[in-house]
């Protein structure tokens, strides 16, 4: 018998192929990703923030890009974000996944994947939810804030395109808790039996 492991949520999706929105931006997301994890984890979320928004653009959303073209809501480095602490109920961030990704396909510099994650954290309400889609599931780092040590992973789904050999991709899911003393309690823990 092996220790206690954290109870989250785990699946793979495989999606469709990007939607084509007539504009020029490569790494769209999948067609069909946005419906699941509104299902998932978006229900009842009022304000809602697209972090490397890029050509998304939904009613009821908040975007940040920092490319003037895409035209976001709001044109900003996601390293630095101009709101207030505690504003929004779900965070979803979708940046390049490498340098030369961010090279390549949009002439940016890589983003500086910890600034933008505490920042993301900082501006997520308590109880709210938080999703980035990467090839990576960050834990933690040095620099790591005291906002995202407040986070708590509930979901990590794998992700790939059905109708081609593409690379997969992690969605990561946290849940803000409201303080750090919640980190103290036990959670709820799941036992697997040999």
């Amino acid at each position: 018998m092996s220790g206690p492991t954290p109870v989250y949520f785990k699946d793979i999706w495989a999606l469709g192929p990007q939607e084509n929105t007539g504009m020029d931006c490569p790494g769209r997301f999948p067609n069909g990703f946005m419906n699941r994890v509104m299902d998932k984890w978006g229900k009842g979320k009022a304000d809602k923030l697209m972090l490397f928004s890029g050509t998304f653009h939904e009613p009821g959303w908040v975007t940040v890009d920092i490319r003037p073209k895409m035209e976001p809501t709001v044109v900003a480095n996601c390293e630095d974000l101009p709101f207030p602490a505690a504003s929004f109920d779900l965070v979803i961030l979708d940046p390049p996944y490498s340098k030369e990704e961010a090279r390549d396909l949009y002439e940016l510099p890589y983003v500086h994947m910890g600034k933008a994650l505490n920042e993301a954290a900082r501006v997520l309400r308590p109880g709210g939810t938080m999703c980035l889609l990467h090839r990576v599931i960050p834990e933690c780092w040095r620099g790591m804030s005291k906002d995202f040590r407040q986070l708590q992973i509930i979901a990590i789904v794998g992700m790939f395109f059905a109708t081609s050999n593409s690379s997969i991709r992690a969605l990561t899911v946290w849940r803000k808790r409201n303080d750090m003393t919640a980190f103290f309690e036990p959670a709820e823990q799941s036992v697997e039996v040999d």
